[in-house]
């Protein structure tokens, strides 16, 4: 990479320095055999320039994609029904490979004291992020209504849990590393709140649908009923 930007650097310069000499000419009045020399160096530095701008594109791109676990074919059909482009696909994934990432730091971290057990158990936060994330894979079409989650309440309570361990680890505690606990504590709790709400909104649409057919399942049960004791 470092010798990629030295040559993107001496490029740059050839073309800058070109660029001084071809007004130089000009001003000076040379003949149009020095200009035509220096404007076809102008025109290979841009060249190279633009070269290696779109090799490191490409590179970036590559390395992004590099990074991925490979895609089965089954996810790839997947993928593919809902409409997706190769680019928002590539998207996606390393958005849910890096909220994963954050669910499997958080399941542990949940594990490994009582109170964040306590918690856990009581408010079931990794149950709900691990259900959430199950959902995306599920439509991923509705990545955008999951923002919330994905960018700030499962980072935050992900990085909540790392400080309340950090602090925890401490051999000698003292009042005031009691206090810190409880305050991580308690805003592990109310960020478990807000990422449970995000599940819960997320699927309310579905509960909403479910409700409706249970109300017409239900009339329609009614109607055969009444005709039946009328019979």
């Amino acid at each position: 990479m470092k010798k990629e930007n030295n040559k993107l650097r001496k490029s740059t310069l050839v073309t800058v320095v070109s660029i001084i000499v071809i007004v130089f000419l000009l001003i000076m009045g040379f003949d149009e055999f020095f200009l035509g020399i220096a404007i076809f160096v102008l025109l290979i530095s841009i060249l190279l320039n633009l070269k290696f701008l779109f090799q490191r594109l490409l590179k970036k791109d590559n390395s992004t994609k590099d990074n991925l676990p490979s895609l089965s074919r089954v996810k790839e059909e997947h993928y593919s029904k809902t409409g997706m482009s190769e680019d928002e696909i590539v998207f996606f994934r390393k958005t849910m490979a890096e909220a994963k990432a954050n669910i499997v730091t958080l399941n542990k971290n949940m594990t490994s004291t009582a109170k964040l057990k306590s918690i856990d158990l009581r408010l079931q936060t990794t149950t709900a992020a691990k259900a959430m994330f199950k959902e995306l894979v599920n439509d991923p079409q509705k990545l955008h209504l999951a923002d919330q989650f994905l960018y700030n309440h499962l980072p935050n309570i992900t990085e909540l849990t790392n400080k309340y361990l950090e602090i925890d680890r401490h051999e000698l505690k003292t009042k005031q590393t009691y206090q810190a606990l409880k305050q991580c504590a308690e805003a592990i709790e109310k960020a478990s709140i807000l990422l449970i709400g995000d599940y819960n909104k997320f699927v309310q649409d579905d509960l909403d649908e479910l409700d409706v057919e249970i109300s017409i399942a239900e009339k329609n049960t009614s109607h055969y009923q009444d005709e039946y004791k009328g019979e």
